[in-house]
Protein backbone atom coordinates (compact mmCIF):
# COMPACT_ATOMS: atom_id res chain seq x y z
CA UNK A 1 0.00 0.00 0.00
CA UNK A 2 1.21 3.65 -0.82
CA UNK A 3 0.99 5.86 1.60
CA UNK A 4 0.77 9.82 0.39
CA UNK A 5 2.23 12.73 2.23
CA UNK A 6 0.53 15.50 0.12
CA UNK A 7 1.94 19.21 0.41
CA UNK A 8 -0.15 22.18 -0.75
CA UNK A 9 0.90 25.20 -2.18
CA UNK A 10 -1.05 28.03 -1.79
CA UNK A 11 -4.69 27.26 -4.00
CA UNK A 12 -3.42 24.14 -5.52
CA UNK A 13 -6.54 22.57 -6.27
CA UNK A 14 -5.04 18.31 -7.66
CA UNK A 15 -2.62 16.47 -8.07
CA UNK A 16 -1.03 14.63 -10.69
CA UNK A 17 -0.92 10.68 -10.21
CA UNK A 18 2.74 9.83 -10.15
CA UNK A 19 3.82 7.13 -12.81
CA UNK A 20 3.85 3.51 -11.55
CA UNK A 21 5.34 0.87 -13.98
CA UNK A 22 5.28 -2.92 -13.14
CA UNK A 23 7.00 -3.69 -16.75
CA UNK A 24 9.29 -6.78 -16.69
CA UNK A 25 11.88 -4.50 -18.22
CA UNK A 26 12.27 -1.68 -16.15
CA UNK A 27 16.10 -2.45 -15.80
CA UNK A 28 19.00 -0.77 -15.73
CA UNK A 29 22.55 -1.35 -16.61
CA UNK A 30 25.51 0.27 -14.96
CA UNK A 31 29.53 0.07 -16.59
CA UNK A 32 32.75 0.60 -15.37
CA UNK A 33 35.69 1.02 -17.18
CA UNK A 34 39.42 1.91 -17.32
CA UNK A 35 41.85 2.14 -19.66
CA UNK A 36 41.56 -1.53 -20.59
CA UNK A 37 39.09 -3.19 -18.61
CA UNK A 38 35.40 -2.77 -17.98
CA UNK A 39 32.66 -4.42 -15.84
CA UNK A 40 29.11 -3.91 -15.42
CA UNK A 41 25.93 -4.63 -12.98
CA UNK A 42 22.44 -4.50 -13.68
CA UNK A 43 19.23 -3.42 -11.49
CA UNK A 44 16.14 -4.86 -12.26
CA UNK A 45 12.43 -4.54 -11.01
CA UNK A 46 10.45 -7.94 -11.41
CA UNK A 47 6.95 -9.14 -9.94
CA UNK A 48 7.83 -11.47 -7.24
CA UNK A 49 11.57 -10.41 -6.63
CA UNK A 50 12.77 -9.90 -3.02
CA UNK A 51 15.46 -8.17 -1.21
CA UNK A 52 17.53 -11.44 -0.71
CA UNK A 53 18.71 -13.95 -3.32
CA UNK A 54 16.34 -14.78 -5.89
CA UNK A 55 17.32 -17.95 -7.65
CA UNK A 56 14.89 -17.52 -10.95
CA UNK A 57 16.04 -13.68 -11.60
CA UNK A 58 19.46 -12.76 -9.42
CA UNK A 59 23.29 -13.46 -10.64
CA UNK A 60 26.12 -13.62 -8.15
CA UNK A 61 28.99 -11.44 -8.70
CA UNK A 62 32.22 -13.19 -9.54
CA UNK A 63 35.43 -11.37 -9.16
CA UNK A 64 38.93 -11.56 -11.12
CA UNK A 65 42.00 -12.42 -9.84
CA UNK A 66 43.45 -9.30 -11.75
CA UNK A 67 43.92 -6.48 -9.49
CA UNK A 68 43.79 -4.33 -13.10
CA UNK A 69 39.98 -5.17 -14.06
CA UNK A 70 37.34 -2.78 -12.38
CA UNK A 71 34.15 -4.96 -10.52
CA UNK A 72 31.19 -3.13 -9.83
CA UNK A 73 28.26 -4.73 -8.29
CA UNK A 74 25.56 -4.89 -5.88
CA UNK A 75 24.43 -6.88 -2.49
CA UNK A 76 21.76 -8.69 -1.36
CA UNK A 77 19.93 -8.10 2.02
CA UNK A 78 22.69 -10.14 3.92
CA UNK A 79 25.59 -9.14 1.83
CA UNK A 80 26.03 -11.11 -1.04
CA UNK A 81 27.83 -9.82 -3.94
CA UNK A 82 25.53 -9.51 -6.82
CA UNK A 83 26.23 -9.05 -11.11
CA UNK A 84 22.19 -8.81 -11.59
CA UNK A 85 19.86 -7.69 -8.74
CA UNK A 86 16.42 -8.11 -8.94
CA UNK A 87 13.89 -5.60 -7.07
CA UNK A 88 10.44 -5.66 -5.89
CA UNK A 89 8.09 -4.13 -8.90
CA UNK A 90 9.13 -0.19 -9.03
CA UNK A 91 6.49 1.91 -7.55
CA UNK A 92 7.69 5.28 -7.39
CA UNK A 93 10.86 5.35 -5.29
CA UNK A 94 14.22 3.28 -5.09
CA UNK A 95 17.14 3.06 -3.66
CA UNK A 96 19.99 0.44 -4.24
CA UNK A 97 23.91 0.84 -2.69
CA UNK A 98 26.14 0.15 -5.44
CA UNK A 99 29.60 -1.31 -4.44
CA UNK A 100 33.15 -1.30 -6.06
CA UNK A 101 36.09 -3.15 -6.13
CA UNK A 102 39.40 -1.32 -7.35
CA UNK A 103 42.52 -3.23 -7.16
CA UNK A 104 44.64 0.12 -9.05
CA UNK A 105 43.37 3.78 -8.09
CA UNK A 106 43.12 6.33 -10.76
CA UNK A 107 40.73 7.67 -12.66
CA UNK A 108 37.65 5.21 -14.08
CA UNK A 109 34.28 6.32 -16.24
CA UNK A 110 30.95 5.34 -15.72
CA UNK A 111 27.90 4.90 -18.09
CA UNK A 112 24.43 3.23 -18.27
CA UNK A 113 22.64 1.85 -20.67
CA UNK A 114 18.91 0.46 -21.25
CA UNK A 115 16.63 3.17 -19.10
CA UNK A 116 14.59 3.61 -21.39
CA UNK A 117 12.37 1.38 -20.08
CA UNK A 118 11.77 3.05 -17.09
CA UNK A 119 8.52 5.72 -17.94
CA UNK A 120 9.54 9.06 -18.96
CA UNK A 121 8.96 10.69 -15.64
CA UNK A 122 11.38 8.37 -13.57
CA UNK A 123 14.85 9.73 -12.60
CA UNK A 124 17.80 7.50 -12.33
CA UNK A 125 20.69 9.39 -10.34
CA UNK A 126 23.54 7.99 -9.10
CA UNK A 127 24.95 9.63 -5.65
CA UNK A 128 28.92 9.72 -4.95
CA UNK A 129 28.43 9.31 -0.86
CA UNK A 130 32.00 10.37 -0.21
CA UNK A 131 31.70 13.73 -2.34
CA UNK A 132 28.16 14.86 -2.66
CA UNK A 133 28.40 14.63 -6.39
CA UNK A 134 25.67 13.44 -8.71
CA UNK A 135 25.14 11.86 -12.01
CA UNK A 136 22.87 11.37 -14.13
CA UNK A 137 22.20 7.67 -15.59
CA UNK A 138 19.16 8.97 -17.62
CA UNK A 139 21.70 9.94 -20.36
CA UNK A 140 22.95 7.05 -21.67
CA UNK A 141 25.05 9.25 -23.97
CA UNK A 142 26.96 10.73 -20.44
CA UNK A 143 30.12 9.08 -19.45
CA UNK A 144 31.10 10.26 -16.11
CA UNK A 145 34.85 10.64 -15.00
CA UNK A 146 35.96 9.68 -11.52
CA UNK A 147 38.61 9.64 -9.60
CA UNK A 148 38.88 6.53 -7.39
CA UNK A 149 41.47 4.93 -4.54
CA UNK A 150 41.85 1.50 -4.40
CA UNK A 151 38.83 -0.39 -2.98
CA UNK A 152 38.45 -3.62 -1.35
CA UNK A 153 35.68 -5.68 -2.03
CA UNK A 154 34.36 -5.91 1.59
CA UNK A 155 34.71 -1.99 1.29
CA UNK A 156 31.48 0.01 1.90
CA UNK A 157 29.28 1.32 -0.78
CA UNK A 158 30.57 4.52 -2.52
CA UNK A 159 27.35 4.81 -4.85
CA UNK A 160 23.78 5.09 -3.99
CA UNK A 161 21.37 4.85 -6.88
CA UNK A 162 18.20 6.30 -6.60
CA UNK A 163 15.28 5.66 -8.94
CA UNK A 164 12.26 8.44 -8.22
CA UNK A 165 9.01 9.17 -10.17
CA UNK A 166 8.66 13.08 -9.17
CA UNK A 167 4.89 14.11 -9.49
CA UNK A 168 5.08 17.74 -9.93
CA UNK A 169 2.22 20.47 -8.81
CA UNK A 170 2.72 24.21 -10.47
CA UNK A 171 2.52 27.22 -7.63
CA UNK A 172 2.20 30.04 -10.81
CA UNK A 173 2.90 32.49 -8.25
CA UNK A 174 6.61 32.83 -8.55
CA UNK A 175 6.35 32.65 -4.36
CA UNK A 176 7.14 28.75 -3.64
CA UNK A 177 7.97 26.20 -5.93
CA UNK A 178 5.56 23.45 -6.32
CA UNK A 179 5.97 20.29 -3.90
CA UNK A 180 4.94 16.91 -3.76
CA UNK A 181 6.14 14.06 -1.77
CA UNK A 182 5.20 10.59 -2.68
CA UNK A 183 5.52 7.71 0.10
CA UNK A 184 5.69 3.88 -1.03
CA UNK A 185 6.26 2.22 2.43
CA UNK A 186 9.55 4.15 4.00
CA UNK A 187 10.47 5.83 0.76
CA UNK A 188 10.13 9.04 -0.28
CA UNK A 189 10.58 10.67 -3.68
CA UNK A 190 10.51 14.34 -4.28
CA UNK A 191 10.22 17.08 -6.54
CA UNK A 192 10.04 20.54 -7.77
CA UNK A 193 8.18 22.38 -10.21
CA UNK A 194 8.95 26.19 -10.98
CA UNK A 195 8.00 28.06 -14.04
CA UNK A 196 7.45 24.85 -16.26
CA UNK A 197 11.11 24.04 -15.08
CA UNK A 198 11.07 20.61 -13.37
CA UNK A 199 14.08 19.33 -10.91
CA UNK A 200 14.28 16.22 -9.41
CA UNK A 201 15.87 16.02 -5.46
CA UNK A 202 18.18 13.30 -3.80
CA UNK A 203 17.90 13.10 0.04
CA UNK A 204 20.67 15.26 1.51
CA UNK A 205 23.44 12.65 2.75
CA UNK A 206 25.23 14.68 5.15
CA UNK A 207 22.75 17.22 6.63
CA UNK A 208 20.16 15.97 9.71
CA UNK A 209 17.69 17.68 11.48
CA UNK A 210 18.65 16.17 15.20
CA UNK A 211 15.59 17.68 16.77
CA UNK A 212 12.12 19.52 16.34
CA UNK A 213 9.81 20.98 18.71
CA UNK A 214 7.28 23.62 19.49
CA UNK A 215 5.34 24.94 22.04
CA UNK A 216 2.89 27.74 22.84
CA UNK A 217 3.13 31.03 24.09
CA UNK A 218 0.76 33.91 24.28
CA UNK A 219 -1.64 32.49 21.71
CA UNK A 220 1.47 31.66 19.20
CA UNK A 221 3.29 28.77 17.89
CA UNK A 222 6.96 28.90 18.73
CA UNK A 223 8.99 26.11 16.27
CA UNK A 224 12.58 24.90 17.31
CA UNK A 225 14.58 22.55 15.37
CA UNK A 226 18.28 21.70 15.32
CA UNK A 227 20.56 20.79 12.25
CA UNK A 228 24.07 19.24 11.73
CA UNK A 229 26.04 19.01 9.32
CA UNK A 230 24.29 21.46 6.40
CA UNK A 231 26.09 21.80 3.75
CA UNK A 232 24.42 24.81 1.36
CA UNK A 233 22.84 27.28 1.68
CA UNK A 234 19.06 26.80 1.42
CA UNK A 235 15.58 27.23 3.00
CA UNK A 236 13.40 25.57 5.41
CA UNK A 237 9.71 25.88 4.24
CA UNK A 238 7.37 25.36 7.41
CA UNK A 239 4.22 23.58 6.78
CA UNK A 240 0.89 23.13 9.31
CA UNK A 241 -1.69 20.79 8.69
CA UNK A 242 -5.29 19.88 11.09
CA UNK A 243 -5.47 16.42 9.64
CA UNK A 244 -2.19 15.35 9.90
CA UNK A 245 -2.32 14.45 5.90
CA UNK A 246 -3.02 17.52 3.78
CA UNK A 247 -0.27 20.14 4.87
CA UNK A 248 -0.09 23.81 3.76
CA UNK A 249 2.90 26.63 3.96
CA UNK A 250 2.95 28.72 6.83
CA UNK A 251 6.05 30.40 6.54
CA UNK A 252 10.18 30.06 5.67
CA UNK A 253 13.52 30.73 6.93
CA UNK A 254 16.68 30.61 5.31
CA UNK A 255 19.32 28.34 6.11
CA UNK A 256 22.90 28.93 6.68
CA UNK A 257 25.02 25.97 5.05
CA UNK A 258 27.27 25.57 7.93
CA UNK A 259 28.91 21.90 7.77
CA UNK A 260 29.75 21.01 11.01
CA UNK A 261 28.18 18.39 13.95
CA UNK A 262 27.51 21.00 16.85
CA UNK A 263 23.57 21.57 16.16
CA UNK A 264 22.55 24.91 14.84
CA UNK A 265 19.09 26.22 16.23
CA UNK A 266 16.80 27.12 14.41
CA UNK A 267 13.15 29.16 15.38
CA UNK A 268 9.92 30.25 13.76
CA UNK A 269 6.76 32.10 15.22
CA UNK A 270 3.84 31.47 13.53
CA UNK A 271 1.44 34.58 12.82
CA UNK A 272 -1.67 32.91 13.16
CA UNK A 273 -3.36 33.08 16.53
CA UNK A 274 -3.61 29.84 17.86
CA UNK A 275 -6.75 28.41 19.56
CA UNK A 276 -6.45 25.60 21.20
CA UNK A 277 -7.43 23.30 17.83
CA UNK A 278 -5.47 20.09 17.13
CA UNK A 279 -2.90 20.78 14.58
CA UNK A 280 0.58 19.18 12.89
CA UNK A 281 3.86 20.75 11.62
CA UNK A 282 6.33 19.27 9.25
CA UNK A 283 9.67 21.30 7.95
CA UNK A 284 11.05 21.23 4.78
CA UNK A 285 14.90 21.63 4.18
CA UNK A 286 14.90 22.01 0.07
CA UNK A 287 19.23 22.97 -0.68
CA UNK A 288 20.37 24.65 -3.63
CA UNK A 289 21.89 21.74 -4.49
CA UNK A 290 18.57 20.44 -5.35
CA UNK A 291 18.58 18.21 -1.94
CA UNK A 292 16.22 17.94 0.52
CA UNK A 293 15.28 17.16 4.46
CA UNK A 294 12.21 16.05 5.73
CA UNK A 295 11.13 16.20 9.18
CA UNK A 296 8.99 14.21 11.19
CA UNK A 297 5.45 15.20 12.45
CA UNK A 298 4.72 16.81 15.56
CA UNK A 299 1.71 18.16 17.06
CA UNK A 300 -0.16 20.58 19.45
CA UNK A 301 -3.67 20.46 21.20
CA UNK A 302 -5.70 17.31 22.27
CA UNK A 303 -2.46 16.56 23.99
CA UNK A 304 0.61 17.97 25.08
CA UNK A 305 2.80 19.29 22.26
CA UNK A 306 5.19 16.69 20.98
CA UNK A 307 9.09 16.60 20.84
CA UNK A 308 10.35 14.72 17.44
CA UNK A 309 13.78 12.96 18.26
CA UNK A 310 14.69 12.36 14.68
CA UNK A 311 17.35 12.53 12.28
CA UNK A 312 16.87 11.80 8.15
CA UNK A 313 13.14 10.32 7.00
CA UNK A 314 14.02 6.75 6.45
CA UNK A 315 15.42 5.98 2.26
Amino acid sequence: MIKKFSIWILSITGLLPAFTSYALTDALKIRIENASYSDETIIRFLPGASAGFDACCDAWKLFPRNAAVPCVFTRSDVGQGLSINACPPFQGSYSVELFLHIGVGGTYKFSSTEPGAFGPGVSITMLDKVTGKTYNLRDTLAVHVVQLPGMAVTDTARFRIIFSTPAMLTDGSGFLPGIKFEQPDTRFSVSLEKNGSETPLTLDPFAQIISFNAKTAGGKVYLHWNVINLQQDGLFVIYASNDGENYHPVGSKKAIGTPVKKPIAYYFKEDKEYLGEKKYYRIVYLSAASRYLLSERISLGEEKASVAKISKDTE
